[in-house]
């Protein structure tokens, strides 16, 4: 029975040590970076008009944020993703994956700020 309390005892001092040294207040946080979320591309579409020929084509809200749009493609399950190339394209790539057939494929864009944004995905048809 002992045990037992001192197992508790133990486990209650170390919660409140922790939240001791987790109550820090908002003004001890650092500054933010000051960089923006990238927006992410839209209507992303992948044809296959050839057996591992695949067109790919996308849209964003505002092509003045943009730097370059990193694309990527997987052949496993959409899964694993394999960066292919950053592009400074304006819309659309073409790429030829044999002997592989690509499962999906990923566009990103990279902001002025050199951040990147989210990943859209689409499967291939």
């Amino acid at each position: 029975m002992n045990s037992k309390i001192v197992v508790l005892t133990a486990g209650v001092a170390a919660l409140s040590i922790l939240a001791a040294g987790c109550s820090k207040k908002h003004e001890d946080f650092p500054d933010p970076l000051g960089v923006s979320v990238p927006q992410n591309v839209i209507n992303l579409t992948v044809t296959n008009p050839q057996n591992f020929d695949y067109d790919l084509s996308w849209g964003v809200n505002d092509p003045g944020t943009v730097q370059y749009y990193r694309v990527y493609w997987s052949i496993i399950d959409g899964v694993a993703f394999i960066l292919a190339e950053d592009t400074v394209a304006t819309t659309s790539v073409a790429y030829d994956t044999s002997p592989f057939a690509a499962f999906a494929f990923g566009v990103s864009v990279v902001s002025n700020e050199n951040v990147e944004g989210a990943m859209v995905v689409e499967e291939t048809p």
